[in-house]
């Protein structure tokens, strides 16, 4: 068995579920359906819904199941800049900075 082979197979055995910032960008679109049309994943792509649903569609998205969280109106966008900030407040990353980010 190749070693790409065996990834994947140790994958499917073992499904994670996998966030994706760069979810407007259409080749991650079609790695995520890849991912859940082969059972390797269950993925969340982030970015503007609009521009996601589209990206999916446009790689043949036919009722497959990936969750889209948009930051603008995404109920985690103020816990994940709070902890962001937490994390990264000594190097000078104020609270809107982490919101922006």
């Amino acid at each position: 068995m190749k070693p790409l082979e065996r990834i994947l197979a140790a994958a499917k055995a073992s499904p994670r579920h996998i966030v994706l910032p760069e979810g407007e960008d259409p080749r991650i679109a079609e790695a995520a359906l890849r991912s859940v049309r082969e059972d390797v994943a269950q993925i969340t792509l982030v970015g503007r819904r609009g521009i996601v649903e589209q990206r999916l569609a446009e790689a043949g998205a036919a009722g497959e199941v990936i969750r889209i969280e948009d930051p603008e109106t995404s109920a985690l966008t103020a816990r994940l800049a709070a902890a962001y900030h937490a994390l990264r407040k000594d190097k000078g990353v104020d609270g809107a900075t982490a919101y922006e980010a």
